[in-house]
């Protein structure tokens, strides 16, 4: 399996694709491991079909990314992106789209959260020793 890279490129039924570099970073903050965090952007000039195909290379492109931004050896975590990418899309055919986006939305919001929180302790902590 050839993986979508930055710079991979085509058309789909009248639908170009594009595959680019992302800005995402690894929970610890540190860069996501090569080739980084790939982002698919599509563009069409008028309505069309989505040809399954296009669903296919998005599947692609998101389980590898996922995989990449959270991989499985990570430490304290019990999964990895592509199976929970997967998971997700099998939610999806059950539950519908819009329960697996509010669920997404929702943690979303509890990792800014925590990232909130480690933000606000590493200030005080830095207050607390500049001010002992």
């Amino acid at each position: 399996m050839t993986p979508i890279l930055p710079g991979d490129a085509g058309d789909l039924s009248g639908i170009q694709w594009r595959a680019v570099q992302g800005n995402k970073r690894l929970p610890d903050g540190r860069p996501v491991p090569p080739p980084g965090d790939v982002v698919l952007q599509l563009r069409a000039p008028q309505w069309r079909s989505v040809p399954m195909p296009l669903g296919f290379l998005m599947a692609d492109l998101f389980y590898d990314n996922e995989d990449r931004l959270f991989p499985p050896d990570w430490p304290g975590r019990h999964y990895d992106g592509g199976e929970r990418y997967l998971s997700a899309c099998v939610q999806a055919a059950y539950d519908g789209w819009q329960s697996v986006t509010l669920q997404l939305g929702g943690e979303r919001a509890s990792a800014q959260a925590r990232r909130d929180a480690t933000a606000h302790d590493r200030a005080l902590e830095q207050l607390r020793g500049h001010n002992p």
